[in-house]
């Protein structure tokens, strides 16, 4: 706005009186105070009479009434608020227009900060956001989208001359954000897909020689109580791994699983895995208990950096420098149209499948000993390990509900619910949507009208969250009942009604996921 719009909004002679206006008023998204109980039409009287703060505070004995109370109360208060709302203009500021000049960026530094500082987007990003020469009109990719944008360093007329935040691919050949991670193209590595009896008895050998093995599956979902075997990968060094494929059908399933149950269940081998639990719940839904000790470089992680991400794509790229395939690439984004791992060919799968078991026994190799550095090593041998298998059994076990006794709780829930709507209804003098915040704030606030000034949102709405209701509870009967109702709702919603629909059909019982 200009200095006229400026003026002609708030009702002031000159622009900077927006200053005094806000030291009395306040200003909310500034953590301004401004006069306690002056609101902007009375501000504007105020600046209208005596033209700024300091003259009003020095003739505030022709005020009247409250007005003379509440200003006379806050003295202190209306000076440090209009301190606030000054901006400083004096501040000594030396302009080296040469230096401000860009200049082509140090590559090899802001890779270091970038991986440093864990910014993996950018790290992963091929187009640089920085180019060495200025005065290029946007890519026509982002052209739209500047478009539509006011640019703070345009002339007037719009033409784009110098822009300093200009980007233009083609400019910088050097890319700036060309990473230094690897990927499955740029590393040796042997990937075999294990489709016959004969590799099958051939991988058996190998792992059954073996103190060691990373081993992971892919399955139909992932919930491991209903998911199915797709199937499993092995890995025994780095830079080899092997996929067995799984058929859909039950028994074959079975029977190639029952094939490699005995280095699955041997007591001796150490089993590595990502997320170890889940295929430790796969695997019992075919009758087989992984044995021998258990390496969750997951586990492993959270215990080293609880509250970074464990997923097993970004401990690649923080510890291996290595960029992962994505499940996406398989079988499509999120959505009605992502496929299932089933619907893939196993061929299709064999690198990625491969691939996590290759990189969960390298993490396993950098983490163990990150473990002991960190002197967590004993905490993660002796106690969270053991706790994969407790808390594997919990889950499978599940918990077995009374839908009977929940039918019956809904419905006396219900009557009383109902109860409930039929005395707010009876408070109020009218029905209304009791679940609506809109309609519950316009029958508390302006019909009722238990308070003066009511609290609203930022989309003009009162506000009727349970914070505000708690406070009016003793304002007026119809707060509790609606607060009352609330619960019940929330009640029936959430724990009563929407149990029995968790139960799994297979086992008669809710099965949930416990985080360790």
């Amino acid at each position: 706005m200009g200095i006229e719009r400026v003026k002609e909004k708030f009702g002031i002679e000159r622009p900077e009186q927006v200053i005094d206006l806000l030291g009395l008023m306040g200003d909310s998204s500034d953590n301004i105070p401004g006069c306690p109980g002056v609101g902007e039409k009375t501000a504007q009287k105020l600046i209208a009479e005596f033209g700024d703060i300091p003259t009003l505070l020095a003739r505030r004995d022709e005020l009247k009434g409250a007005l003379r109370k509440k200003v006379d109360e806050n003295v202190e208060l209306i000076e440090l608020s209009r301190f606030l709302a000054t901006i400083k203009t004096d501040v000594p500021i030396t302009l080296d227009l040469e230096a401000l000049k860009r200049e082509a960026p140090d590559e090899e530094k802001i890779q270091a900060l970038f991986e440093e500082l864990e910014f993996r987007t950018l790290l992963r990003k091929k187009a640089p956001l920085l180019s060495p020469q200025g005065g290029k009109a946007p890519s026509s990719r982002n052209k739209s989208a500047d478009a539509a944008q006011g640019d703070l360093f345009a002339p007037a007329g719009g033409a784009v001359q110098g822009d300093l935040f200009a980007m233009d691919t083609a400019e910088y050949a050097g890319d700036l954000f060309h990473t230094s991670l690897d990927n499955l193209a740029t590393i040796p590595h042997t990937y075999t897909l294990v489709d016959t009896q004969e590799k099958r008895d051939e991988l058996v050998e190998k792992l059954a020689l073996a103190k060691a093995f990373a081993f992971d599956t892919e399955t139909t979902g992932t919930d491991p109580i209903t998911a199915e075997l797709v199937g499993m990968s092995f890995a025994i060094e780095e830079g080899v791994a092997y996929y067995v494929p799984v058929p859909a059908e039950r028994s074959e399933a079975q029977g190639i699983v029952e094939q490699l149950r005995a280095v699955l269940e041997d007591e001796q081998a150490l089993k590595i895995g990502q997320n170890i639990k889940y295929d430790y719940l796969i695997m019992q839904g075919y009758g087989v208990e992984l044995g021998g000790p258990m390496f969750d470089t997951m586990v492993a992680h959270y215990l080293l950096q609880p509250e970074l991400s464990h997923g097993m794509d970004y401990l690649a790229e923080i510890y291996l420098k290595y960029d992962t395939i994505k499940i996406e690439q398989l079988i499509g984004p999120r959505g009605r149209g992502q496929k299932n791992m089933r619907d893939l060919a196993p061929a299709d799968i064999c690198d990625y499948a491969c691939e996590d078991a290759d990189v969960t026994l390298k993490l396993k190799h950098i983490l163990e000993k990150e473990l002991v550095t960190a002197g967590a090593d004993k905490l993660f041998y002796d106690i969270e390990m053991p706790l994969v298998r407790v808390l594997a059994y919990m889950e499978r076990n599940g918990a077995r509900i009374s839908t009977e006794a929940l039918k019956e709780t809904s419905r006396y829930f219900t009557e009383r619910l109902m109860q409930i709507e039929r005395e707010i209804y009876e408070l109020a003098g009218f029905s209304f949507n009791i679940a609506s915040p809109k309609q519950v704030g316009e029958v508390l606030f302006e019909r009722i009208k238990i308070v003066e000034k009511a609290k609203k949102t930022k989309s003009g709405q009162y506000s009727t969250s349970e914070e505000v209701l708690e406070g009016l509870r003793s304002k007026h009967p119809i707060v509790e009942k609606i607060l009352d109702h609330r619960g019940l709702k929330k009640l029936l919603s959430t724990y009563v009604d929407a149990l029995p629909a968790l139960i799994n059909p297979a086992t008669g019982k809710i099965h949930t996921s416990f985080n360790q």
